[in-house]
């Protein structure tokens, strides 16, 4: 317990996966516009289709 009470907390990690979860983030953002545009055109065909 005591070695456990001299130990100083370590700083946060550096985000080494950065640039991996920049570009996943994207991706999502990239795909719910997508899926958007998707659902837009759906409606507008079903629309056309009454």
């Amino acid at each position: 317990m005591l070695a456990l009470a001299g130990c100083k907390p370590s700083a946060p990690p550096p985000q080494i996966f950065k640039t991996q979860t920049d570009a996943l983030e994207k991706a999502k953002g990239v795909e719910q516009q997508l899926q958007q545009t998707q659902n837009r055109e759906n409606a507008a065909a079903d629309e056309q289709q009454k």
